[in-house]
């Protein structure tokens, strides 16, 4: 997670929708939170890559094309409190 982009755990169901259809680029509207105490946003994305690591599981990668109501702000306050799992954001 990004001010520019999305990395996101998907089933092949997904993929198959999304770059299986003919329009170009292949787009999708995301509609997330970061935690559960923060408002959902919602941003319209572009696939850029794809990775399977295994038969059913990929990971999806967007960047972000237009956030829908005021979210781009909301997505750089709620990115200010974010902490990945796993990391620490100003650990050594």
């Amino acid at each position: 997670m990004s001010r520019s982009s999305i990395q996101i755990s998907c089933d092949s169901e997904l993929v198959e929708a999304l770059l299986g259809s003919d329009e170009y680029p292949h787009t999708a509207t995301l509609d997330f939170m970061i935690s559960e105490d923060k408002s959902t946003l919602r941003v319209a994305g572009q696939v850029v890559t794809h990775r399977r690591l295994s038969q059913n599981n990929y990971y999806l990668v967007l960047v972000f094309l237009d956030f829908h109501e005021g979210s781009d702000e909301q997505l750089v306050e709620d990115l200010k409190d974010f902490e990945p799992s796993g990391f620490r954001l100003g650990s050594n």
